[in-house]
């Protein structure tokens, strides 16, 4: 039996493919898109992201690379016609409802944001993330990178912050649409009882308190931004002098007596945790005392939303096939992973 492949109309209920001004679109996410005035094929990987999402599996694109060329080169030639049919010759199915429509649109979201962070530019007097020396600077220096100001530093945390509250926003969003639609077509049926319905008032109260949440995390962040990267003492939880502790429970834990409380630090605050410099998880929880990781030289309090940044670069991959950096540097020595940890934050402007 023969399946015939047809492009969909584009409109707010399009689950297929479809040729609009735009570009080729997957329901309402563009497989094509316009930049600079032209349509070009988007990249591999992100094809491979958003076709991920959309069908719950794996898909390599290697396939579709060159189809999606053919469209984009039609439609900058205005031939609608081969456009279509090129399209066609793609064979993706269908989207298979509009929560996964709306799970692909989230995702081209996070991909473009990501897309963004990742730009890599020449040094120019006019960009804000690159700034350059402007061209004929004594020195030979025209055309380099300069120290970026006070002021951009704090701009390029406010971006970060925003990007990092973005994703976690859209993550929540759309899980919970995802669920609050299954919940609610539910609830039309008459047999559902109260209990149901307590479910999803409380599904809903979860939501509103993961976005108040995300309110008093950027707000720490922002704050934190205003004023720039710090040093390390004014990152540290004590100014004091040192002290360590045998646990990270007794580094937070809080007790009534005052010479405990003088010891004893608590939560991190609103918006804010704590970070440790040298990682205190995986190997290292076996391989360095736990004073060498507890103690106030190590513990610093950053706001929660630079904290995940933090997390975000220990995340990468490292120079090590198969490790991400936060796997290797706990195969280095403690003063290694304590520099490369100041490094970091530094990268991040967190630190000055």
């Amino acid at each position: 039996m023969f399946k015939i492949w047809r492009l969909s109309e584009a409109g707010p209920n399009n689950l297929g493919l479809a040729c609009t001004d735009e570009g080729l679109v997957l329901g309402q996410t563009p497989l094509v898109e316009r930049r600079a005035g032209r349509f070009v094929a988007r990249e591999q990987r992100e094809i491979e992201r958003l076709l991920k999402c959309a069908y719950r599996m794996e898909v390599a694109a290697d396939r579709l690379m060159s189809g999606l060329a053919t469209v984009a080169a039609a439609l900058n030639a205005d031939d609608q016609c081969l456009a279509r049919i090129a399209a066609e010759h793609l064979k993706l199915p269908d989207l298979p409802s509009q929560e996964a429509c709306i799970a692909v649109e989230t995702e081209d979201i996070l991909i473009k944001s990501d897309r963004r962070q990742n730009e890599i530019q020449k040094a120019s007097p006019d960009d804000p993330k690159h700034p350059g020396w402007p061209k004929g600077t004594e020195g030979g220096r025209g055309g380099k990178f300069r120290p970026k100001t006070d002021a951009e530093i704090a701009q390029e945390i406010k971006g970060r912050v925003i990007r990092i509250a973005a994703r976690r926003a859209l993550r929540v969003s759309a899980l919970k649409l995802l669920r609050l639609s299954a919940e609610v077509a539910a609830n039309v049926i008459p047999i559902l009882d109260v209990v149901a319905d307590a479910a999803l008032v409380l599904d809903v109260a979860d939501t509103v308190s993961q976005f108040w949440k995300l309110s008093t995390d950027v707000t720490a962040a922002f704050d934190f931004a205003q004023h720039g990267p710090r040093s390390f003492e004014e990152l540290q939880v004590s100014s004091s002098g040192y002290e360590e502790f045998s646990n990270y429970g007794d580094f937070v834990k809080g007790e009534l007596a005052l010479e405990a409380i003088a010891k004893r630090f608590g939560s991190a605050g609103d918006g804010c945790q704590y970070h440790h410099v040298v990682t205190q998880g995986g190997a290292n929880a076996d391989n360095i005392p736990p004073e060498q990781l507890q103690n106030t030289n190590n513990i610093v309090r950053l706001p929660t939303l630079l904290h995940e940044a933090v997390s975000g670069m220990y995340s990468e991959p490292s120079p090590v096939k198969g490790m991400n950096m936060y796997q290797c540097l706990q195969t280095q020595p403690y003063a290694v992973q304590r520099e490369e940890g100041l490094k970091i934050l530094r990268r991040l402007n967190i630190l000055k």
